[in-house]
């Protein structure tokens, strides 16, 4: 046996040997970022057209989920029909999804913290696009080659920090990795835009990757003409977009709520995002102009965990009229469509069901316990096929092995105690007489609704006699029908549960009444 084969995991060799490409795991990865083929399994949204939008009329929107729901799936998504990625597409994608600088605040969050960062993230995409296609750098006229280079020295220095450029001339050639170069002479060179005498690196083609690196730091800097922000963002950055073949730029932000300061804390998260999510001025503007010196559209694609949706419409922290707002929730049989996609990808369209890999008792049980277990997250769903298979090869590590679902119960034991609740918790805000699951509000519900789970709330996990609830609730009246309560449940599980007929939240006890369990209260509910 080679080396490679004895490296080979239990579950690789079980997997290859199922029909999965190379021993690929279809459910290895659980974040976005490192879906090499999201392409081929990505489950649409149904308003994702709507989100992409058009270059001739860009439009912001705000998208809220749950984390774990897709919020970045549907943001790379979105990035990969625009440049720099799709360099045949007419918008410019700028990712704002780094928010280490919270770190170093000392000030109230301004829209300049904000914009300031756009700038350079708005720059690297530029220049992503020029790299890639060089010919675009040749084709802008000289002032806009000056002003890419004062703003890049502004905003993005270390693009041409000396180690940068050097480190990236190796990589395409001009220099060798054991070329020893006079550091200290090349940042002199480099200061006084000589680099290409300095490096006297033969012929380079100007319409060449190494060429355009050369010509950007030879260029003589425009100084922008102002250092405000939003005129810059607005201006200069959209003529720049636009001279690079962009109709409109989308700044797409994610990933604020994965930062440690903001991740438990939804009142500092408001407060970060106000100044950026009222200033009209920049969020939603487009223009239909044609001239020479045109200027690209601009609109922002916020991702948001869910959390924010009520902070942000009840504050009023967007115009409604003119920013649309969605939501992502996932069906369960949006997920089911999501499993059976995934399967098929990772098997070169082999396999699109866990019957096919389940023992003759298994058939029927395992897509349909996972994708009920995981409530509506696609993360959850992930995390829980890829321990149903560890668990499987850990105890019959033969490769031509059935899957069981005997071995559920300890996958979902598993799960809770690594990660936490699979279902989450009902909580009941009595001061402001809201109900929410998880991070989304229960909407809807009336006042009786209310104040039957505000009393069942008060004692999770308890079960409550008829008699005790209509005391609670119904204390004036000497005669209620027990069709009352039973509509009054029935209408309660309709907009609590994800499955009415499999209840989480409100369960009965024939003949001992009713309980909330999964609530906020307890640390873990059977």
């Amino acid at each position: 046996m080679d080396r490679q084969a004895e490296a080979t995991s239990p579950l690789q060799k079980w997997l290859a040997n199922q029909g999965f490409h190379k021993g690929q795991n279809p459910f290895a990865a659980v974040e976005a970022e490192r879906e090499t083929g999201l392409k081929t399994y990505f489950i649409r949204p149904p308003f994702f057209d709507q989100i992409v939008g058009s270059a001739g009329e860009p439009r912001t929107n705000f998208v809220f989920a749950a984390r774990g729901a897709g919020k970045t799936a549907c943001r790379l998504m979105i990035q990969r029909e625009c440049m720099p990625d799709d360099l045949t597409a007419d918008i410019l994608a700028v990712p704002y999804t780094d928010f280490g600088w919270l770190e170093q605040l000392t000030e109230p969050v301004s829209l300049r913290h904000h914009l300031e960062r756009i700038l350079r993230a708005g720059l690297a995409a530029i220049w992503t696009t020029i790299v890639r296609e060089p010919a675009r750098f040749h084709a802008l006229p000289e002032e806009q080659r000056a002003l890419l280079r004062g703003l890049v020295q502004l905003y993005y220095p270390s693009l041409l920090a000396p180690y940068q450029v050097l480190r990236r001339l190796r990589v395409l050639g001009v220099l060798s990795p054991n070329n020893q170069v006079n550091v200290p002479a090349i940042e002199q060179a480099i200061r006084e835009r000589r680099l290409r005498e300095a490096l006297q690196p033969g012929d380079v083609p100007a319409d060449s990757q190494a060429g355009v690196w050369l010509a950007l730091v030879d260029t003589d800097p425009l100084p922008p003409p102002t250092t405000d922000a939003t005129h810059l963002l607005c201006n200069a950055l959209a003529e720049l977009a636009w001279a690079v073949g962009a109709r409109a730029i989308y700044v797409l932000l994610d990933g604020v709520d994965e930062h440690y300061l903001t991740a438990e804390n939804p009142d500092f998260l408001t407060e970060v995002l106000t100044p950026l999510a009222r200033e009209l001025r920049v969020l939603h503007r487009h223009t239909n102009d044609t001239s020479p010196d045109a200027r690209a559209g601009l609109a922002f694609k916020f991702f948001l965990p869910q959390a924010l949706y009520s902070p942000f419409r009840d504050r009023n922290l967007f115009r409604t009229d003119l920013i649309s707002s969605w939501r992502i929730e996932w069906s369960d049989e949006g997920l089911m469509a999501l499993l059976q996609a995934r399967l098929k990808a990772f098997s070169a369209g082999k396999i699109q069901s866990l019957d096919q890999l389940a023992d003759n008792e298994s058939m029927g049980k395992l897509d349909q316990w996972l994708v009920e277990r995981a409530y509506g997250l696609p993360r959850n769903l992930l995390k829980l096929g890829h321990l149903l298979l560890e668990h499987h090869c850990r105890q019959n590590p033969d490769p031509a092995s059935k899957l069981s679902y005997r071995l559920l119960a300890e996958v979902e034991k598993e799960f809770e105690e690594r990660f936490g609740r699979l279902i989450p918790p009902l909580r009941v805000d009595e001061a402001h007489r809201r109900v929410f699951i998880g991070e989304s509000a229960v909407a809807g519900l009336t006042e009786r609704e209310f104040n039957f789970l505000q009393f069942l709330y008060q004692t999770p996990g308890v079960f409550r006699s008829r008699q005790e609830i209509y005391e609670a609730l119904y204390p004036q009246e000497k005669f209620v029908a027990d069709e009352a309560i039973d509509s009054l449940v029935s209408r309660l599980r309709k907009k609590i549960e994800r499955n009415s007929r499999r209840p989480a939240f409100l369960l009965t006890k024939r003949g001992g009444g009713y309980a909330l369990f999964h609530t906020q209260h307890e640390t873990r509910n059977t």
